[in-house]
């Protein structure tokens, strides 16, 4: 009889532990945080963060079933935290449900083509003011006013909230990624580069040596053409290089400064996309080698780069007709 009292004892101590443990567990509170912009149509990125009751987050870090808008996510919590990705069609309330806990989120999202607002605004203002630094800002503020209103805002709340998020915000997300900074410090590079040439009397003298073949309207603009061929190592150091170069020559040849730019970004990207070595490459053979992981090909992201290239004299024959 005593060895079935101690049984029983155990048995109830293992229980008591395991519903504390249990009620341990289900002492916190899930906070929902949709990351905005929402594209409609476009997958979107969803924050879900463990709090306790003092509204501290939790260090958890295990795997938790939860479902949206009637379908099942899967929740890895990292230090408190979980990402799930999840695509807005409609704009409504969408329900988040996860064992007890239920949180409803209205969420508005941008229209797709609303996409096109931005630069057509920056277009626009380009073209009224002749200048380019404030179309751009009024381009990107209209993007961040537009975020604000699909938030919920109000107009002039949403006007502020553009105004400072285009620096709190966007400006200094896009410094802190080593890509755009590195683009950024190789284009000011290369512009200074060229207005020391340019001081030194380099320009000058490329210039008075092209003017020997550039005789009329024709030959300018296929001296042009031909520049762009040579720039091959990078797309902003050929813009910036040819276009400096060619536009004095091209303006003594009554060749409009549209057709020039035309020509010199013809051969910018799509010659640094081509070539062997440029500062493209890297980019291009990463996609390639993930599309060959993906499709479990057996070739090399470069032997399918070569064998690509027999293909991409077809976008030099538009060139052409501009001559």
């Amino acid at each position: 009889m005593k060895f079935f009292k101690n049984i029983f004892s155990i048995i109830c101590i293992i229980i008591l532990c395991n519903l504390s443990i249990y009620s341990q567990e289900k002492i916190y509170n899930l906070e929902l945080k949709v990351n905005y912009p929402i594209i409609k149509g476009i997958e979107s990125t969803i924050t879900v963060t463990a709090k306790d009751t003092s509204e501290n987050i939790i260090n958890i870090n295990t795997v938790k079933r939860a479902w949206f808008d009637n379908n099942r996510v899967y929740l890895n919590f990292t230090e408190g935290k979980a990402d799930f990705k999840y695509v807005i069609n409609e704009n409504k309330n969408y329900t988040f449900i996860h064992e007890d806990i239920i949180i409803e989120e209205k969420i508005n999202p941008i229209p797709l083509w609303f996409s096109i607002i931005p630069p057509l605004v920056a277009i626009l203002f380009a073209l009224l003011f002749k200048e380019v630094f404030t179309a751009l800002l009024l381009g990107i503020f209209s993007g961040t006013f537009m975020i604000f209103v699909y938030q919920g805002f109000g107009f002039f709340k949403s006007i502020f909230g553009g105004l400072f998020s285009m620096i709190d915000t966007y400006v200094i997300a896009a410094l802190s990624k080593d890509s755009h900074l590195s683009i950024i410090i190789f284009t000011l590079l290369i512009g200074g580069t060229v207005h020391l040439i340019s001081k030194n009397g380099g320009m000058q003298g490329i210039i008075l040596y092209l003017s020997k073949y550039a005789k009329s309207a024709r030959s300018g603009q296929l001296v042009t053409w031909l520049m762009g061929l040579c720039i091959f190592f990078d797309d902003y150091a050929n813009t910036l290089v040819v276009g400096n170069t060619m536009r004095p020559i091209t303006d003594k040849l009554k060749v409009s400064r549209e057709k020039l730019a035309y020509i010199v970004d013809s051969t910018a990207a799509p010659i640094a996309s081509v070539a062997f070595v440029t500062t493209w490459i890297g980019a291009q053979l990463s996609y390639i080698q993930v599309t060959i992981d993906n499709l479990a090909i057996g070739a090399s992201a470069y032997g399918i780069f070569f064998s690509s290239l027999k293909y991409s004299f077809y976008p030099f024959l538009a060139l052409i007709f501009v001559f």
